[in-house]
């Protein structure tokens, strides 16, 4: 009988060195593309955000699936316990957490066929959920973002929904007649998210309150050729926006010091896609570029996939503002780029690392020096998958999408964070006008 599921999670064996002065990779492991969940699923887009529980599990998030939203798919998290043998990183599943409505119902990762239809949900009913960004609070609640609205939406520790925080009103996609939740071509929206572009990473501020940002920046503001995004800022207790802030994205000058030879980055490349809070109220941003394997035969080696701490003390809150023009954006240092480091030396060659690495997490911190873990978002590339249909059994279901098996890798750095300036309040205002 042809095995359908790998068993064992794999792991990939590195050696402690200091890729730059201020940075080590300490352990990398990867799960393969062929594993399965406790559903008898594929395991697959969980890279798409990493969190460490409170218990010490590590938390990761699936995304809306393979096909980009065109097969159907139950969004999850995904639980493992995590240990180190040498530099390996040794995972293994615990638990899979599916994510349902108040009515007990399954989220869908389908694209949205009602166009209109706020929150975005399918003829059927089903409600639709392309989730990227993950917190966890201190009473075991999931704060999930998600890309279809986009929006923040809580979930209870058993993974059923609990509210949605507003999505501002010039972020919702719009076509020329109004709303527009099932356009999939940027080119049919007037203002709002671009397609795939919506609300992609997430943190749990120290005050309490939630920090997550748009992938890329609005129709309305140039989109993917903006050369920035925004940062939004909710208020966990009223569940109103309590501030937004302009997020540049590196520009063509820091690409071209900081990052190895090869394809040129352009503006459109650019994403943010993951956030983690530091305890002094500081954020740490994994912005990257489009570049690296990605299940084709052929790629571009992957050029910019950086580690950037965000202040945003002296950034202006733009809510309200018709006007944001020299308005003060979020201040940004760069502290490591992944792409520029030794990963051939740590079982991961460069021309073979993931185009897509989209999760971050705090892992430990001690002074000046943070440990993190980063993950990359597989997008269920593997020839064969095994899904459910209804309530059914696992059947399988082909991907020609993927020409090449893709693994989820999971990396422990720690490098340093410049402290902060004693001229400044050590935490931020978010309601600074």
């Amino acid at each position: 009988m042809k095995r359908l599921c790998t068993i064992l999670i794999l792991s990939a064996a590195v050696t402690v060195s200091g890729a730059e002065p201020s940075t080590l990779l300490l352990a990398a492991g990867r799960i393969a593309a062929d594993a399965c969940d406790a559903e008898g699923e594929t395991i697959g887009g969980i890279g798409s955000a990493i969190e460490v529980m409170p218990s010490g599990e590590i938390a990761m998030l699936s995304d809306r699936g393979a096909g980009d939203g065109t097969i159907d798919y139950r969004p999850r998290l995904q639980f493992f316990t995590i240990t180190h043998s040498g530099s390996k990183l040794d995972m293994q599943l615990a638990r899979t957490l599916v994510l349902r409505d108040s009515n007990g119902r399954a989220f869908t990762g389908l694209f949205p066929d009602v166009p209109a239809a706020e929150p975005p949900q399918r003829i059927d009913g089903r409600m639709c959920h392309d989730p990227e960004g993950l917190a966890v609070a201190d009473n075991g609640h999931f704060f999930i973002a998600e890309e279809y609205q986009p929006s923040v939406r809580e979930f209870d520790a058993a993974g059923k929904f609990v509210r949605r925080f507003p999505t501002p009103a010039g972020f919702i996609p719009r076509g020329s007649s109004g709303p527009d939740f099932a356009a999939d071509e940027k080119d049919a929206l007037v203002a709002g998210r671009e397609p795939n572009r919506g609300f992609e990473g997430l943190a749990l501020l120290p005050d309490g309150n939630l920090a997550t940002v748009l992938q890329s920046g609005l129709v309305q503001d140039g989109g993917r050729e903006a050369g920035s995004t925004l940062l939004v800022v909710y208020d966990t207790e009223s569940a109103d926006v309590a501030a937004i802030y302009l997020l540049p994205l590196a520009d063509a000058v820091e690409l071209d010091a900081s990052t190895p030879a090869g394809k040129k980055i352009k503006t459109r490349h650019l994403v943010v896609s993951s956030l983690a809070a530091l305890p002094d109220g500081r954020l740490l941003a994994l912005e990257r570029d489009n570049f690296g394997a990605d299940g084709s035969d052929e790629h571009p080696p992957a050029r910019w996939k950086a580690v950037v701490l965000l202040d945003l003390r002296r950034a202006d809150n733009l809510l309200g503002r018709a006007d944001v023009s020299g308005a003060a954006p979020v201040q940004r240092t760069v502290l490591f780029n992944l792409a520029a480091l030794d990963t051939a030396a740590h079982g991961l060659p460069r021309t073979e690392m993931p185009a897509k690495w989209e999760g971050i997490a705090l892992a430990a911190i001690d002074g000046d020096r943070v440990r993190l873990l980063l993950s990359s978002d597989n997008d269920f590339l593997v020839p064969e998958l095994r899904l459910r249909r209804g309530e059914g059994e696992p059947t399988v279901v082909p991907f020609p999408r993927a020409a090449r098996t893709q693994d989820t890798w999971i990396i422990e750095v720690e490098t340093l964070v410049p402290p902060l300036s004693a001229s400044r309040n050590a935490v931020p205002s978010i309601i600074r006008t």
